[in-house]
């Protein structure tokens, strides 16, 4: 230990920095770090410069309030001009593809309609000819299909004839036979005449009438044939018009795709512009928080 005679020998400094403080005796916390220190009057600044440095710190904070709200609605002012402009931009544009489509699937349409309506007027006219030529060769008396009762009951009459006249022939040769019969029984040969022309005559009205008959069946099979191509016509110009009809259908489903196509269109453009104010404004957030520390580490 060092007497009051040594310490005297040191100085008041020394002694001075020997004697405790007043903030070494005030216990706070547990820690050191939590304890006071003593602070001395050469330590403590000057407090009419303190004031004067706060009071221009006051005045810079409101200068740089006031710049910074000006500049904010400046910056506003032109983002919304900006964001107006993009969207007027992206509405005309939007605008213009509506109609293109618009005018694409109105000219498909149209093209459509011409194609089937000049199907329709071609098959129409090709039936028009088909029937002006049947009543025109009705009218004239060279075809009678719708008095084909009366045409099969001729055909019943001629055949009819025919297999009488065939009935007198036969008859005329049963007679013949029994005369050659009677003639061979006879012991003189005598020269006997028989008179043929009527069996001829016959014969030769059974050819005719075999041959009108021919004709006849001809003509049968061939308007057969004609109503048989008129109706397999009008078939195919059925299964024409079903097909126009699944190719409309289709032209249908076709331009409803077009326009869901559209609209999604229309809303990823919505959601591309609301990802686009939502970066703007994250831009100029970023940009206030950048001058906001521009300015404190300028301070």
């Amino acid at each position: 230990m060092l007497a009051v005679s040594d310490i005297g020998q040191f100085g008041e400094a020394y002694e001075s920095s020997l004697r405790p403080s007043l903030a070494d005796k005030l216990q706070v916390g547990f820690l050191a770090s939590d304890q006071f220190t003593q602070t001395y009057d050469t330590e403590i600044l000057d407090i009419k410069q303190m004031t004067q440095t706060v009071q221009r710190l006051v005045e810079d904070m409101a200068k740089v309030k006031r710049d910074f709200q000006f500049t904010k609605q400046v910056m506003k002012a032109a983002f919304e001009e900006k964001l107006q402009n993009k969207a007027f931009e992206l509405y005309t544009k939007l605008n213009d593809r509506f109609r293109d489509v618009h005018e694409l699937h109105e000219e498909r349409v149209a093209v459509v309609r011409r194609s089937f309506k000049q199907q329709l007027q071609d098959a129409l006219v090709k039936m028009a000819s088909h029937y002006k030529k049947y009543y025109e060769a009705k009218l004239a008396g060279k075809l009678v299909s719708d008095d084909s009762s009366g045409k099969k009951g001729k055909i019943a009459t001629l055949e009819a004839e025919l297999s009488r006249h065939q009935s007198v022939i036969q008859m005329m040769e049963v007679q013949m036979e029994q005369l050659r019969v009677e003639l061979a029984a006879q012991p003189e040969a005598t020269e006997i005449t028989i008179d043929t022309s009527e069996l001829d005559a016959m014969t030769e009205q059974n050819k005719s009438l075999q041959v009108e008959i021919s004709k006849l069946n001809d003509r049968v099979d061939d308007l057969t044939d004609s109503l048989e191509f008129r109706e397999e016509k009008i078939k195919q110009l059925g299964l024409e018009i079903m097909e126009a009809k699944v190719e409309v259908e289709k032209e249908r489903e076709a331009t409803k795709r077009l326009a869901h196509q559209v609209e999604e269109t229309k809303k990823e453009m919505g959601e591309q512009k609301m990802e686009a104010m939502k970066a703007l404004d994250r831009q100029k957030s970023q940009k206030q928080w950048e001058k906001k520390f521009a300015i404190l580490r300028a301070s």
